[in-house]
């Protein structure tokens, strides 16, 4: 299921929790940019300027309008997308290392609001139990279910749930595959992405360990688009369209002031 507004142009990702026999699969879907390697003059861009620009009656969008159309997970189309999948056993621990998996995807959309609506009125609602599965505790709900805007704030904070954790899988996938990607530093789930960004392939200390590496916005960020082409070169066994060296420049760039 993906959730965003109704105005949103390109949705970038979704979220489904699998029941199995023996436990839940929480899987994150994001929107494939790994395609975009196609337009030489479209990756220039990117590692130029992180993400789109919204100011009010305008967006300056990191990538062209078409292009965002084609690949995102539009209603009922079937799309190609990158699926970071943790499983868990019955009682929440979590069993194994994170996959990450190509995939073609239909997905069903739906708003933050209705969302929160829908999981408030069933307690057992799989989004629902993926985030306690997630976070160990239920989400915060609204005192007020007829307030629009608290009913916004459930639905999203379930979102960021989904996304800040998939980030994170990421991180964690790309450093036992040795994978050079575009990692921040974060404390716990749902820390804003303040920490400069930095070059990881897997060779660091433990003092070093990534805790977060962006892959579900890949239509909105050049960070997560960066991130979609090493990891799906080397989902094909290719090597990496970016190493660490020029990592590190991208890095350097997106750090500078003033870099949107």
């Amino acid at each position: 299921m993906a959730v965003d507004d109704t105005k949103t142009v390109g949705v970038d990702d979704a979220f489904r929790v699998n029941r199995r026999n023996s436990g839940f699969d929480v899987e994150v879907a994001a929107a494939d940019a790994s395609q975009l390697l196609g337009h030489p003059t479209i990756v220039s861009c990117i590692t130029e300027r992180n993400s789109s620009l919204y100011r009010t009656g305008k967006t300056a969008m990191t990538l062209p309008r078409p292009i965002v159309l084609a690949l995102g997970l539009q209603a009922g189309k079937r799309q190609r997308a990158l699926v970071i999948r943790q499983s868990f056993d019955r009682q929440g621990g979590r069993r194994g290392n994170p996959v990450l998996i190509p995939a073609l995807i239909r997905a069903g959309r739906t708003t933050p609001e209705i969302l929160a609506q829908t999981v408030l009125k069933n307690p057992r609602h799989p989004l629902l139990t993926g985030a306690y599965l997630i976070e160990k505790r239920q989400p915060r709900k609204p005192t007020d279910v007829a307030d629009p805007a608290r009913l916004r704030r459930l639905g999203s904070e379930l979102v960021a749930t989904y996304t800040t954790f998939a980030n994170r899988l990421a991180a964690q996938w790309a450093g036992n595959e040795y994978v050079p990607v575009l990692c921040q530093r974060h404390a716990h789930l749902g820390m804003t992405a303040i920490e400069p960004y930095y070059a990881y392939s897997g060779t660091d200390t433990a003092t070093e360990q990534p805790h977060y590496a962006q892959i579900t916005s890949a239509l909105r960020r050049g960070i997560d688009a960066i991130n979609h082409m090493n990891l799906g070169h080397h989902l094909a066994h290719k090597s990496p369209v970016f190493d660490s060296e020029m990592l590190d420049r991208v890095a350097m760039n997106f750090n500078a002031p003033n870099v949107a």
